[in-house]
């Protein structure tokens, strides 16, 4: 069991140091044809669509790990972690395109790019995937959680160089970033299927909690933590 926690523990660290060397490359490049000004915007656009993200999301994961132990509820636990996904992709797409709509000078993204803003935003919604890390962990399958991290640095780095050598505007980089995370969510998910590939029809926000007494507590319990956390951040 000990040399398990540390396996996983070196995955998961390994995929951050990884991740962490090669976000030195693609924000170099950001920086040097962006340029102070344009590299600040850059960056309030996509602090915005993260935050808005962690914000609005679940916990799922954990949800999954809870009740998959057992293989009868599993593909009830999955199910529901996907509903909460889609709700959270209702959600934060709402609340993200009110503030882009309503807010002032105040809000420091750019008006004229905050079209870009709210498209980014919903690629980071849409390529949530804490219900695949769960199935991952489920089945401890650290080893591939790091190496679907690691794609989002891979093609962030492939699309900042691309963009510095025939687009060096914001939109472009933009563009890289959201294919990161696009291409992150669906290795995830690849891996995910291979291991648990369930009916897309076991897709309910009732059926779990219906069995499961507390599971909205432990939802909203988990899923307040995580604004919290992005919150302090």
């Amino acid at each position: 069991m000990i040399r398990r926690a540390l396996t996983n523990t070196g995955w998961l660290m390994g995929a951050r140091g990884f991740n962490a060397v090669l976000s030195l490359g693609y924000l170099a490049l950001a920086t040097r044809a962006l340029g102070l000004d344009g590299f600040g915007q850059f960056i309030l656009i996509t602090a915005f669509a993260q935050a808005v993200a962690g914000l609005a999301s679940f916990q799922t994961w954990q949800a999954v790990v809870r009740w998959g132990q057992e293989r009868e509820t599993l593909p009830e636990a999955i199910g529901f972690a996907v509903g909460l996904d889609l709700l959270t992709v209702v959600a934060g797409a709402t609340a993200a395109a009110g503030v882009l709509a309503l807010g002032g000078d105040w809000l420091p993204v750019p008006r004229e790019l905050r079209d870009e803003a709210i498209a980014l935003t919903l690629v980071w919604l849409l390529a949530v995937r804490s219900t695949p890390t769960g199935v991952l962990r489920l089945h401890d399958r650290y080893a591939q959680a790091a190496a679907a991290d690691a794609t989002t640095s891979v093609v962030r780095l492939a699309g900042a160089a691309l963009a510095f050598l025939f687009a060096p505007t914001i939109p472009a980089f933009l563009l890289s970033w959201a294919a990161g995370e696009l291409a992150t969510a669906a290795v995830y998910w690849r891996f995910a299927l291979k291991l648990e590939p369930f009916p897309w029809r076991s897709v309910s926000l009732t059926r779990l909690p219906s069995k499961q007494r507390g599971a909205w507590g432990f939802v909203w319990g988990t899923g307040l933590s995580g604004m919290l956390l992005i919150a302090s951040r």
